[in-house]
């Protein structure tokens, strides 16, 4: 399955990004690549 983000949710998950970064920033990077995995997997798995 195909796994595209409207230009909504990533702009959300920029501002998400953002707010944790103002007191950690290498924690925003890390936090944002995981909402990223599990949208992939929930798009491979859908029935899971």
């Amino acid at each position: 399955m195909r796994l595209e983000l409207s230009r909504f949710v990533e702009s959300d998950l920029d501002a998400i990004a953002s707010f944790i970064a103002e007191d950690n920033p290498p924690r925003a990077i890390s936090f944002i690549r995981e909402i990223r995995a599990k949208f992939y997997f929930i798009a491979q798995n859908p029935l899971v």
